[in-house]
């Protein structure tokens, strides 16, 4: 989950984007996920297995931050088959939902800006 809110800036997903090719060229192409853009609301995810597939990426968003968006949409969207962990890139601009909210998910908290 990449927040695409109006608090990031594109730098930030210029380093998100390194970070994704870095960690899949690291793996092999082994790596597979889902990428998905929030702000108040998570946008489509799309499947990734190869730098390629990330290249046709384009972020959406540009809303006001709400972190519980993304536990809501895995609760409502992807209950048949829920994550097996979830990575939140953020600037950190933003009320965090409890812990409870994921669900006993593990959730990985990528805070990118160190002005909190």
């Amino acid at each position: 989950m990449v927040d695409t809110s109006t608090s990031v800036e594109n730098e930030i997903l210029s380093v998100v984007y390194s970070e994704l090719c870095s960690a899949i060229y690291q793996f092999g192409d082994s790596l597979e996920g889902m990428l998905a853009f929030f702000d108040s609301r998570v946008y489509q995810p799309v499947k990734f297995s190869s730098i390629s597939d990330l290249k046709t990426v384009i972020p959406q968003g540009g809303g006001t931050t709400d972190f519980n968006c993304i536990f809501s949409f895995v609760q409502n969207k992807m209950a048949a088959s829920p994550p097996l962990s979830i990575v939140i890139f953020t600037d950190g601009k933003g009320d965090f939902p409890p812990e409870e909210a994921a669900m006993n998910i593990p959730v990985l908290w990528m805070i990118t800006n160190s002005q909190l």
